[in-house]
């Protein structure tokens, strides 16, 4: 599996999110080595730092993998659905920013790229583990609502 997440989940098996902690470290990893790329490396792609594109995708993907992380410790049932959803939202985060980041050291778009047939597969591709990991946030938040979240302030 991608990975563990470091609480617990209701049911006490220690283990929600389904790589969520691992796939943030990862792209905060990959940020710290795209700016670096900003700096280091004179290539420009339509008028900014080709380094630029991995970076923000990186940060983003790092922040939205924490999110339904930290949302599914609160499930009170579907835990094991919860799990593998947050799996999934893990593994479309890698395919994402791997291809990206692959475009870039290219030195290629990595979005509506049609230029050779390999580069709209690649585009192609690009689009189903974001769709998959839209559906797989909407099966986190349909969990959530089904759960009983006691409040935690008073």
């Amino acid at each position: 599996m991608i990975g563990d997440a470091r609480s617990e989940d209701s049911s006490g098996s220690g283990d929600v999110g389904g790589g969520g902690f691992d796939l943030a470290a990862a792209t905060a990893v990959l940020a710290v080595v795209s700016a670096g790329g900003v700096v280091a490396d004179e290539r420009v792609l339509a008028g900014a730092p080709i380094w630029a594109k991995p970076l923000k995708f990186a940060l983003s993907i790092a922040v939205y993998s924490l999110t339904p992380t930290w949302m599914l410790q609160f499930l009170t049932r579907g835990n094991r659905l919860g799990w593998w959803a947050g799996a999934v939202i893990a593994t479309g985060g890698v395919i994402e920013t791997g291809i990206i980041t692959g475009q870039a050291i290219r030195g290629t778009r990595s979005h509506f790229n049609f230029r050779t047939p390999f580069d709209s597969a690649v585009y192609n591709i690009m689009a189903m583990p974001i769709t998959v990991m839209w559906l797989a946030t909407l099966i986190v938040a349909v969990l959530l609502l089904r759960s009983t979240i006691a409040a935690r302030c008073r």
